[in-house]
């Protein structure tokens, strides 16, 4: 690295530091940190009544759902933003610990009133978890937003706009500390902050959700789903009617700051935006598949008698090969996963969904020693890895005319799943049981009584 160094060398050495902790020289690195989108200007798009109404803290402990004596601190921190936080909130196991593991920090459109998107926060915070709004759209806030806990296990990064655009290059930098990655409306960067054109998250672990606007012009809906090829297979790309700074809860017009037609933000829609929003924090980890696991999607190590090849059950059918399909439809572009015997041994198909925030291809292992038995195994990559939002997944590989299912009959397909991904599979062949065959599920549950349902059904549980 020559000297000067250039700005984004800088900015990875944040990175790093960022990932092994934040000692206490961290706070001195912001200062020589270019600022590439400068501090938010005097908001023109002020926030509304509901929003400002979002900031009030609950002084007096109240009960919210199952949670007692539920209260909530608000305050607005110096050279940072709005803080918000919540106690005694119960969590669910499912996502492991409560706030003090881990954080979410929104950074704004610029010329919106930070406050307008105080009700995503507190709706975040009474879920148990730590949020933060900047006031400023700069690494410097970031950074000192993340110095107020060192105790956050991880992050999650947002934005809306130009807000979303530095929030995709920070969290690009920054996993895995930064495991999430929240986007309203916002084009992804390039080389520089100017250039919207090469930053790349397709290979990146970390979950992306982006809501954006089909009424949007400022980043239009095109141009959204163009980005979506340098997004990670599963993220979730969600439009709904809207323009751009209807994200906001602000007094601005659809399209512009100082707008008159109002906001187009229902209640019903501002509720699904908030699910988006709060997803990726809620979600304990992003698990990530070994290079083992990855190893067995390499046909030349599925080659019985070579001494680098996969074991093969003593009952094996024969070779098991390995493809990689593109699920037609699908935006960003999603995978099939199919191992395949021989053709004149394959006794019948099977469809198996991964478990929630679990990637798709550490089931590869699995899929592998169940296709040496004679079985065509279809792991389906779906989207935010959330198995039970998508159920009917299998439907696709159903109705497929794709020559590697070619030697599966319709009649002849079981479905199964690990974990939240048992319970998609669960909720498929519940509906469908004239579909499948048999539903097999790992350490998972079912979702309705299968009683009269007449599948074979089996559930493998770990017992530690």
């Amino acid at each position: 690295m020559g000297w000067p160094p250039s700005p984004w060398h800088l900015l990875s050495l944040l990175g790093f530091l960022l990932v092994v902790g934040l000692p206490a020289c961290v706070s001195q690195l912001p200062s020589i940190l270019p600022d590439p989108l400068g501090a938010l200007p005097v908001a023109t798009c002020q926030a509304n009544s509901n929003a400002t109404a979002a900031l009030q803290p609950i002084r007096t402990p109240v009960q919210l759902g199952v949670d007692n004596a539920v209260t909530l601190d608000v305050s607005n921190v110096p050279n940072v933003g709005y803080v918000f936080l919540a106690t005694n909130v119960t969590v669910s196991p499912l996502q492991s610990s409560p706030n003090k593991t881990r954080g979410s920090i929104f950074i704004p459109e610029e010329g919106v009133d930070p406050v307008a998107y105080a009700p995503y926060a507190r709706a975040l915070a009474l879920q148990g978890y730590f949020a933060i709004i900047l006031n400023d759209r700069t690494v410097d806030a970031v950074v000192a937003a993340m110095e107020l806990r060192s105790d956050v296990e991880y992050w999650v990064l947002g934005g809306h706009g130009k807000g979303g655009t530095l929030a995709a290059r920070l969290a690009s930098l920054w996993v895995p500390k930064v495991k999430g990655l929240v986007l309203f409306a916002a084009a992804l960067p390039g080389k520089s902050f100017r250039d919207a054109s090469s930053l790349d998250l397709s290979a990146v672990n970390i979950f992306v959700t982006h809501a954006y606007g089909s009424a949007d012009v400022i980043v239009p809906p095109e141009s959204v789903r163009s980005d979506a090829a340098r997004l990670p297979p599963d993220a979730w790309l969600v439009p709904f009617n809207l323009g751009h700074y209807d994200f906001a809860y602000g007094q601005c017009g659809r399209n512009a700051l100082n707008g008159t037609e109002g906001s187009g933000l229902t209640q019903g829609t501002a509720t699904t935006i908030t699910q988006l929003f709060t997803a990726p924090v809620g979600l304990a980890q992003w698990f990530e598949a070994t290079p083992r696991a990855l190893s067995f999607g390499n046909n030349s190590l599925l080659t019985p008698g070579l001494n680098t090849s996969k074991p093969y059950p003593v009952n094996s059918t024969g070779t098991v090969t390995f493809q990689s399909l593109p699920i037609p439809g699908t935006l960003p572009q999603r995978y099939w996963f199919v191992f395949s015997p021989p053709a004149s041994s394959t006794t019948g198909g099977l469809i198996y969904y991964p478990g929630a925030a679990v990637d798709s291809r550490a089931y590869f292992p699995i899929a592998f020693d169940i296709a040496a038995r004679g079985w065509l195994v279809v792991v389906v990559q779906q989207t935010a890895r959330a198995s039970p939002f998508f159920p009917n997944d299998a439907s696709t590989v159903l109705a497929s005319n794709d020559t590697a299912f070619a030697h599966v009959s319709n009649s002849k397909w079981a479905i199964g799943g690990h974990s939240a991904g048992g319970s998609g599979a669960s909720a498929f062949a519940l509906a469908n049981p004239d579909r499948v065959i048999a539903l097999v599920l790992h350490s998972s549950r079912l979702t309705a009584n299968a009683s009269s349902s007449g599948l074979p059904i089996v559930n493998v549980i770990g017992t530690i």
